[in-house]
Order: structure tokens, then C-alpha cells, then sequence
């Protein structure tokens, strides 16, 4: 990752949250080994910062001016372009194509913003910007509540019905072999 360009967020405030955000995971003995976790958070952020252009009161600039019902717009604004499969206000696809809200691109935009404005909180540059806390996400049911469930997943299940793995002595299978290369048995299904 040799280049990171945070110039699609407008607003000075929240594109200076987003880079000390990449730099502490960059930084940190947790780096990540992929540029998805910072390409998420400058999504997230030019998605925010680019909504608050449109709707917050003088484009969101002023920090100390947001409160929770700008938040609250955001995440509705999000949903509704899920809904109805309307293009992000921000996120382009190569070639300069908006690319469209989905329930994968509006999950990326809520945990990560969240993860950015919790962190904002926490460090005390929220404090210091005068940005609100009714603003920031405190947990998943304020403002900016849980992503939920990505789309096309179905929850993990066992291939053998329940009733059967009651009354099916020996359910799960066990056996006992040696971990390759270190001595030591261990149980494998």
C-alpha cells in the first residue's frame, strides 16, 4: 500500500480522523495485512463527509454543529439507496461510474464509521474538534446502529438434523491422531 488519497472527504475535520485512524492501524503490532481495512475507512468517511456536504448545516465543516439527527439522516440515506438500489453519493466503480448501494457497501460504510468516530471518542479528539457526542455511535443502537447481516450468507448449519444427532450415538464423530509435526495428539472431526 504505497498510496492512500483522502481528498474525495470535504470536510478538513473528518479526512484528519480518517488519516490518524489508517496511521494508529498502521502503526500498530495489529497492521493490517490488507489494504481492505483502510480502503473501508476512507469509504466510510467520504460517504459521511459527502453526505454532511449535502444535508448538515454549512456542509458539515463545523464539527460542533452535528448532532444525532444528522447521523440519523445519514444511516436512513443509506438504507434507502440499499433499498432501492441507487448509487453511492461518493464511491465510484473504475471508470468513474457511481457505483450502487449495497447491502455489503452500506455494512463497510457503518462499521467503519463507527469504528472512526468510536475511536474519535476514545482518544479525545471528538472532545477536542467539539464534535457531539450525541453524534458519535456509542453503541449499535444509536445513532449509526449495526451493519446487520450482509447479503448472501446463510447462517452456518450442521449438515445432520438436530433429532438425529440427539438419538445418533457416537454424534460428532472424534478420532484421535498426532498433529503433524509436533508430537501431540489432538481431537479432529
Amino acid at each position: 500500500m504505497s498510496h492512500i488519497d483522502l481528498t474525495a472527504i470535504p470536510q478538513r475535520w473528518l479526512r484528519d480522523l480518517a488519516w490518524d485512524h489508517i496511521a494508529t492501524l498502521l502503526r500498530s503490532p495489529r497492521c493490517p495485512r490488507t489494504a481492505s481495512v483502510t480502503d473501508n475507512i476512507r469509504r466510510a468517511a467520504t460517504e459521511l463527509g459527502v453526505f454532511l456536504e449535502l444535508d448538515a448545516p454549512g456542509g458539515g465543516h463545523d464539527p460542533a454543529a452535528l448532532r444525532r439527527e444528522h447521523m440519523q439522516r445519514f444511516v436512513a440515506d443509506q438504507r434507502h439507496r440499499e433499498r432501492e438500489g441507487l448509487p453511492s453519493l461518493a464511491i465510484t466503480k473504475p471508470g468513474g461510474k457511481p457505483g450502487t448501494v449495497t447491502v455489503a457497501t452500506r455494512s463497510v460504510a457503518f462499521n467503519a464509521a463507527r469504528k472512526l468516530l468510536r475511536e474519535a471518542m476514545d482518544t479525545g479528539a471528538a472532545e477536542r474538534l467539539g464534535l457531539g457526542r450525541e453524534f458519535i455511535p456509542r453503541s449499535r443502537t444509536r445513532a449509526a446502529p449495526s451493519a446487520g447481516r450482509r447479503g448472501g450468507r446463510s447462517p452456518t448449519r450442521s449438515p445432520v438434523p438436530s433429532r438425529t444427532r440427539r438419538t445418533w450415538p457416537g454424534w460428532p464423530p472424534v478420532t484421535t491422531r498426532p498433529i503433524a509435526g509436533c508430537g501431540i495428539s489432538g481431537r479432529s472431526p
